[in-house]
């Protein structure tokens, strides 16, 4: 019998696109998973989706959910009956072959995650088209992305992305999911899950045939935009806590010295706005990890 998957959505004020996306999952022919809504919107219009045209459907709702995403995913990965669970973000449109590719992709137990290519209507600044690799993370704490190419056969790689990534439940467990503190945008969660897995001595693989498109649908509280503020800030702020909590001191010194912080760039082009954006989210990423 093939492994039950587990496929978790979480979501917030977007049901035409959690709608496209459910309605794409349906028609996949493997013929073993569940899903599962895990809901933090602002209003009951998602909820009535759920109730009216997918009554079979786990539904969980998360309230004062917004950007807890590690949380809705934490909420999934309890509730959860597969062997094998899959997160996709609620504008992600699986494509043709996308459960039979993960499963398929966990051939023995030492294979811990496994994600897949993604085709972004609107690339994101995480993509870094100056490298051939793919879901690599360097020395420094750079994210090489890339998860667009398509190597032509399956890859190890150090982290997947969020939209299309799958692990095995009782390695999920074993490192108690998702860290929450993780906030804004949430930018790092999972790569610092895919860091905790890979310290244990799993593999993470990279399936160019569990594709997603990724239709990028607008964020409600931190922007897309390249230079947005918050947006910054979060990704210095998350940032700095993954280095600090994960690395030794030398790759955190290290880590300072690039645009990772903004303050290559702050060095280059001093401003106010710059360095307040850099001081806080720096000085609240050392206070959490002193305070945890």
């Amino acid at each position: 019998m093939r492994e039950t998957i587990s496929i978790v959505i979480p979501t917030r004020n977007r049901a035409a696109w959690l709608n496209d996306c459910i309605q794409h999952l349906l028609k996949q022919e493997y013929d073993n998973f569940e899903i599962i809504v895990v809901d933090s919107s602002s209003d009951n219009v998602t909820k009535d989706l759920m109730r009216k045209k997918y009554p079979n459907i786990l539904y969980f709702f998360l309230p004062n959910g917004s950007n807890k995403r590690p949380e809705s995913k934490n909420i999934g990965i309890q509730n959860a009956k597969g062997e094998i669970v899959a997160f996709i973000d609620d504008d992600s449109i699986v494509q043709d072959g996308w459960l039979e590719a993960c499963a398929g992709s966990y051939t023995s137990q030492e294979i811990a995650g496994v994600g897949g290519l993604i085709i972004d209507k609107n690339v994101e600044n995480s993509e870094n088209y100056n490298f051939e690799a793919i879901g690599k993370l360097t020395f420094n704490g750079t994210r090489i992305g890339n998860f667009f190419k398509n190597p032509g056969r399956i890859i190890e790689v150090d982290h997947l992305r969020g939209c299309n990534m799958s692990f095995r439940k009782s390695v999920l467990e074993k490192i108690a999911g998702f860290d929450i503190n993780y906030t804004g945008s949430n930018v790092l969660e999972e790569t610092d899950l895919c860091v905790k897995i890979k310290k244990l001595g799993y593999k993470i693989l990279f399936n160019p045939k569990m594709a997603v498109i990724h239709t990028t649908a607008p964020r409600e509280v931190v922007l897309r935009k390249t230079y947005d503020f918050k947006r910054n800030f979060y990704i210095t702020r998350n940032s700095t806590y993954f280095m600090i909590k994960n690395f030794s001191i030398y790759r955190v010194f290290s880590y300072i010295l690039t645009n990772n912080t903004g303050i290559a760039s702050f060095l280059r082009s001093p401003g106010l706005k710059s360095f307040i954006c850099i001081f806080v989210s720096v000085l609240k990423s050392v206070l959490k990890i002193s305070s945890a």
